[in-house]
C-alpha cells in the first residue's frame, strides 16, 4: 500500500471514519486481516457488526471502530490491538495528527504544543508523546536506525544507543 498523498492527508485528519479507515489500510495493507492474538490470517475471522449499520458505544456515541471475532482463539480485537493506540480514549483522528506533528517539524513536538493544537488536557498530550516516542523504539522502525547514521543540523556527536 502506498502512502496517503499529502493532498488527501488533512481527510484522515478530520474525519474520524477517514482516520480508522487509514489505519486498517496501513495495518493490513494487502487487506488480509491478522488476528493480533493467534496470528491466524483473514479466513478465520468474522466482523462483528451492529444490526442497524452504524455502532454504538455503551455511552450512546457512535464510533467507527470495527470489531472482528477471531474463529481459532474465540477473541475480539480491532486495529488497535497490539499498537501504541491500544487501551486509548484518544479519537484516532487526533492520534494521527499528533504523529504527523511529531515527525513533521525539525525538532519534534513538545506535550504543550500537543495540548494546545489538539484541544485536550496536558496529561493526555503528555500520555500520547511518550506513547508516539514509545511507537520508535518498536520494530519496524526500531531496525531503521542501524549502523552508520549521518545527520545534518545536528549539535554534538549524532550516536546509536
Amino acid at each position: 500500500m502506498k502512502p496517503p498523498d499529502p493532498a488527501t492527508l488533512p481527510k484522515y485528519l478530520s474525519e474520524e471514519a477517514a482516520a480508522w479507515e487509514l489505519l486498517e489500510r496501513l495495518r493490513w495493507p494487502e487487506g488480509k486481516i491478522v488476528c493480533p492474538h493467534c496470528g491466524v490470517i483473514d479466513a478465520a475471522h468474522y466482523f462483528i457488526g451492529a444490526r442497524s449499520g452504524e455502532r454504538k458505544t455503551r455511552t450512546g456515541a457512535i464510533t467507527y471502530r470495527r470489531l472482528w471475532r477471531c474463529r481459532e482463539c474465540r477473541k475480539q480485537f480491532s486495529v488497535l490491538v497490539g499498537t501504541i493506540f491500544e487501551s486509548s480514549k484518544i479519537p484516532v483522528s487526533k492520534w494521527l495528527l499528533a504523529m504527523w506533528m511529531s515527525n513533521a517539524g525539525k525538532n519534534g513536538v513538545s506535550a504543550l504544543e500537543l495540548q494546545r493544537h489538539l484541544g485536550i488536557a496536558y496529561q493526555s498530550a503528555w500520555f500520547m508523546a511518550h506513547r508516539l516516542r514509545e511507537g520508535m523504539t518498536r520494530k519496524p522502525l526500531a531496525t531503521l536506525l542501524t549502523g552508520a547514521i549521518v545527520s545534518d543540523e545536528c549539535q554534538g556527536t549524532p550516536r546509536i544507543a
